[in-house]
């Protein structure tokens, strides 16, 4: 909703540059919640067990890509498997 009222200004006026800084905060909020929730998943998979197996999926693949299109793609691309994966690497 956000991104539709920025679409809708006109460029370089500063009714766009105040909506477009309210949507960098919101995807920057997104993206600190997403980090967040993968660090409690990490640390609570790490005390349930001793060792943690992860499948490499690689995200340029063309069955990646598949499943990105399908029924849960929008949730398959959000769940940042990339991201999750160095987090428990770390």
């Amino acid at each position: 909703m956000l991104q539709k009222r920025l679409s809708e200004k006109k460029k370089r006026s500063a009714n766009y540059e105040k909506a477009r800084k309210r949507v960098e905060k919101w995807h920057n909020h997104i993206a600190f919640k997403r980090k967040d929730y993968q660090f409690k998943l990490a640390h609570k998979l790490c005390d349930m067990a001793d060792t943690i197996f992860v499948e490499d999926i690689d995200v340029e693949d063309i069955d990646f890509r598949i499943m990105a299109k399908g029924f849960l793609g929008k949730h398959t691309v959000d769940a940042a498997f990339g991201q999750f994966r160095s987090i428990l690497n770390t």
